[in-house]
């Protein structure tokens, strides 16, 4: 008996010493990513809103039985609607979510499925990469000449969006996300039946700003939101949810105010333009090509994904010459053999410096370089890399970077969410254009749940965007 008891013993210590081991990877993995997400995202700054996300946050965390991680929750500046969880309790929510959503309950469902996705470990198990870092799969050793030295203010970047394609989730996953999460929520209080409407609405914003409809797909890992909100539906019909005290009924006057679209201070992408205006620059991309703007850096590549360029911003008394030679003097030297070239260059009249690589792939040859340009005050890093056929394209990039125009900046525009009440004698239609407000007639009827030429109760809460230009 003594034995079997020692035994008993020894095995739930080594499973104990087991968890213990993989929380301490999900804090570390969490640390290092959250890091990175608010290093090339950004986090929201707006105290208010902050803390009343973290509020809910909370409210639902001390319904976990044990939970794993000391759970932090942030409001990130993307127009993408999103709430993610990273490993270790590291949970953000977008600024591009809130206008979809109509209630509390609605954003609490929604943490409590990112809450449950943390809690059980899923985004560790998910990792997957993203799409941008795919300019990093041309073949040829060439490739490794920038992948080895592209230093932290790019590489870390990568690793951020790359770990963004965290969120790819199995079905398996994502059904005990949202049952898990909706039981979590009913027993903070909150409507579990929120989760329901909160999809659906996503679904159709999704589908219109898209214009693809969702269908149903054996080979999607991620469930038809058609047969989620079904088992949703089912889950939720033997639940006894009283409602809680302490729920806010004025949901859209916690937010009136809050960032539409993305944050102009990041950089922004206006069709195959990237327009940095605080730090007055501009450069072009091909048509076709894919662009992503992440806090001062910019990532695109080409409909093919056979070339792809990456730049990174910041403010440096690091001339360009000096970037470039401390480049060439790290640079591990079986890549010496590669360099095509090694110049200085003038961009639009501002000095840069250039090493151009060339190298076989083993089918074709690539070509790609480094450019680092100083403008104003800000040193501007380039990597670049593709097929030698696309050489010419690359550099035109480069050669596309010039100061704003008054008539560019004149078209930068931020956008807020504002709150406004019907009159009594309007429709949705008309409070749009009383309002001036800048949104898709489709999606304004989604996101408010009414009718376009409906017309609406006096005193009727209505979502508008209102866009004002950023520069004065």
């Amino acid at each position: 008996m003594k034995k079997l008891v020692l035994t008993l013993a020894s095995l739930f210590l080594v499973s104990a010493l087991t968890t213990a081991q993989k929380v301490d990877y999900d804090k570390e993995k969490g640390k290092e990513y959250a890091d990175q997400v608010e290093e090339t995202m950004g986090v929201y700054d707006n105290a208010e809103m902050t803390a009343y996300v973290n509020k809910i946050g909370e409210r639902l965390v001390a319904q976990l039985e044990e939970p794993l991680f000391d759970f932090q929750f942030k409001m990130v500046p993307t127009s993408v609607p999103n709430a993610f969880a990273l490993p270790g309790g590291y949970l953000y929510v977008t600024t591009g979510l809130i206008p979809l959503l109509e209630s509390e309950d609605e954003l609490a469902c929604v943490m409590a499925h990112e809450i449950i996705h943390a809690q059980n470990r899923h985004a560790v198990k998910s990792m997957r990469r993203g799409i941008l870092p795919a300019i990093l799969q041309i073949p040829g050793n060439i490739v490794g000449a920038f992948n080895s030295q592209l230093g932290n203010s790019i590489n870390n970047p990568i690793q951020a969006i790359s770990s963004l394609g965290m969120a790819s989730y199995s079905r398996k996953q994502e059904t005990e996300a949202d049952t898990e999460g909706v039981a979590l929520a009913a027993k903070a209080g909150y409507d579990p039946q929120a989760l329901k409407s909160a999809l659906t609405r996503l679904a159709g914003a999704t589908e219109i700003m898209s214009g693809e409809a969702e269908t149903k797909s054996y080979l999607s890992d991620h469930p038809y939101t058609p047969d989620r909100v079904a088992k949703i539906d089912k889950l939720i019909s033997s639940f006894d949810y009283p409602k809680s005290a302490g729920v806010s009924s004025d949901f859209l006057r916690e937010f009136d105010g809050v960032l539409i679209g993305d944050d102009p201070t990041h950089g922004v992408v206006s069709e195959q333009l990237y327009i940095h205006p605080e730090f007055n620059f501009r450069m072009l991309f091909p048509d076709e090509w894919e662009i992503e703007a992440q806090r001062d850096m910019v990532a695109a590549q080409s409909k093919d994904e056979k070339s792809g360029v990456i730049g990174s911003f910041e403010i440096s008394d690091v001339s360009p010459d000096s970037a470039g030679q401390a480049f060439l003097a790290e640079l591990n030297p079986q890549y010496h053999s590669y360099i095509h070239g090694n110049e200085k260059v003038m961009i639009s009249g501002r000095p840069g410096y250039m090493v151009s690589f060339q190298g076989d792939s083993g089918k074709e040859t690539v070509y790609g370089f480094r450019l680092w340009i100083k403008y104003d005050n800000v040193l501007q890093s380039f990597y670049a890399v593709g097929y030698l056929d696309q050489r010419k394209t690359l550099e035109e990039i480069m050669y596309s970077i010039r100061h704003l125009s008054d008539e560019e900046r004149s078209k930068v525009e931020i956008s807020h969410l504002n709150i406004v009440n019907a009159t009594g004698d309007e429709n949705l239609e008309a409070v749009n254009k009383r309002t001036n407000s800048d949104i898709d007639p489709k999606l304004s009827a989604l996101i408010n749940g009414v009718e376009l030429d409906a017309k609406l109760e006096q005193g009727t809460q209505i979502k508008t965007v209102v866009s004002t230009p950023y520069f004065e």
